[in-house]
């Protein structure tokens, strides 16, 4: 399955990256493209949206762990949102990698614990990454 990515400016404070697809070896030259440019680009933290993932690996998994501690040198955090259902899950979990990041089950969580007002969130502009 391929990888397929859109962000989103929720506030001045957050941004959402959606993934869709697999986050894998295959897809790492992409993944990293995508992370390092909204890193890079946008202000505030960045939340990551796999719930529509259908597959992670170790290599994917270690994408995101280098791209923490870049947003992190930043004084900015990445924060995962994902189904304790799914398959990222178990992956996540199994590895203990889950450890390292802050990690909501719903974005609707996700906004809720951070206070950002979802109607904002649904007026922005999506702009679609290849």
């Amino acid at each position: 399955m391929e990888l397929n990515t859109s962000i989103t400016d929720i506030s001045n404070k957050f941004s959402l990256l959606r993934l869709t697809g697999d986050v894998d070896a295959y897809f790492n030259s992409k993944l990293k493209t995508v992370l390092n440019k909204a890193i890079k680009s946008r202000e505030g933290d960045l939340l990551v949206d796999l719930e529509n993932v259908e597959f992670i690996d170790s290599v994917g998994a270690g994408i995101l762990v280098s791209a923490l501690n870049k947003i992190q040198k930043k004084k900015r955090d990445l924060i995962l949102v994902y189904s304790n259902k799914s398959r990222v899950f178990k992956f996540l979990k199994f590895t203990e990698i889950d450890k390292k990041f802050t990690v909501y089950t719903t974005i609707q969580m996700a906004y809720d614990k951070l206070k950002i007002k979802s109607s904002k969130a649904e007026s922005k502009l999506d702009e679609k990454v290849s």
